[in-house]
């Protein structure tokens, strides 16, 4: 496997370039492409095990109401580090990430270095935390993607993560209207809980790509 400049360039026996060196000998080894991790919560990385008995709403009474609200912008980077580099650890080299703990904006300054000081390739799902109710606000949003993800080409890059429920938040519906997300030049991602409700909710937006659709019907599915 030939790599140039942090990108692999040729795949193949016997590859023949006059002045590579070998940084890693695979002989007898498996090469083979990282994993994609499609929704993870990150930051919960130092909550290990703490709601493996309970069920989801308890669970985010559990960590969105108690334990989300005493996270310092420290604690957050912390665990989005050893979350991103346990990843890693995995093989799972691209990671989209649900980071609903932006209760303050140094929280969200904290899970983009986590993530950036991994090294792994993610999609920032920017969320709020369900503690402190929906204070996303144009310009905050703005101000971390103008701060942070000016290049889509970057390993780190940006997406409003979606509210938890049977509806995405409001920032993310906007986004039929031609509203906040398109203008801010980042998408939108969801989780869809549906509960067997979903062919009754005739006018629910449409998931996106990176979205995890429960109990959706075949034609939400397929649009």
């Amino acid at each position: 496997m030939l790599i140039e400049d942090d990108r692999i360039v040729a795949v193949g026996p016997e590859l023949s370039v006059a002045d590579a060196k070998v940084i890693d000998d695979a002989t007898d080894r498996i090469v083979m492409p990282g994993l994609v991790d499609t929704h993870r919560h990150t930051w919960q990385a130092a909550l290990r095990s703490v709601a493996v008995d309970i069920d989801l709403m308890a669970y985010l009474d559990l960590v969105g109401g108690v334990l989300a609200s005493r996270f310092t912008s420290e604690d957050v980077r912390v665990s989005t580090l050893a979350g991103a580099l346990e990843c890693l650890d995995a093989g799972i080299t691209t990671l989209q990430d649900f980071s609903h703990i932006q209760r303050r904006p140094e929280h969200a300054d904290a899970a983009v270095a986590g993530l950036t000081e991994a090294g792994i390739r993610a999609v920032f799902g920017y969320g709020y935390s369900v503690a402190a109710g929906d204070q996303r606000t144009p310009s905050e949003v703005r101000r971390v993607r103008d701060q942070y993800f000016r290049s889509d080409a970057q390993l780190v890059t940006m997406a409003l993560g979606g509210r938890l429920g049977r509806r995405t938040s409001v920032l993310t519906r906007r986004s039929k209207t031609g509203g906040w997300p398109r203008s801010w030049g980042c998408g939108s991602s969801s989780t869809w809980l549906r509960a067997g409700r979903a062919s009754a909710d005739r006018d629910a937006p449409r998931p996106g790509p990176a979205d995890r659709g429960h109990d959706l019907c075949a034609r939400q599915l397929a649009a």
